[in-house]
């Protein structure tokens, strides 16, 4: 069973970017993240702060089962990048 499937197909390849990373915090623009996913992200993860929140959405379950959770959000949006801190170890981890 691939844990990462939760959040679609591109969210899937976030989620095992981030669990292969070693680092307590890992600091993506939102250009890169466009990049690992093969796709632009939605108008509403640069508007609205809930979307990086894993309660109620499949998406930002991925990277919280990548060990990551979105931190610092409404300034990184600003700034159009996103903060993920290390909260515990990958559910499952991909090379």
């Amino acid at each position: 069973m691939n844990f990462f499937h939760t959040g679609g197909p591109n969210y899937t390849l976030l989620g095992q970017h981030l669990a292969r990373q070693r680092a307590k915090n890992v600091v993506l623009t939102f250009s890169e993240i466009e990049q690992i996913i093969s796709a632009p992200l939605p108008k509403s993860a640069e508007k609205y702060p809930e979307w990086w929140n894993a309660a109620g959405h499949s998406h930002a379950q991925t990277w919280e089962k990548s060990g990551y959770k979105a931190v610092q959000v409404k300034a990184n949006m600003l700034n159009k990048r996103m903060a993920f801190e290390r909260q515990n170890e990958p559910l499952v981890y991909k090379n």
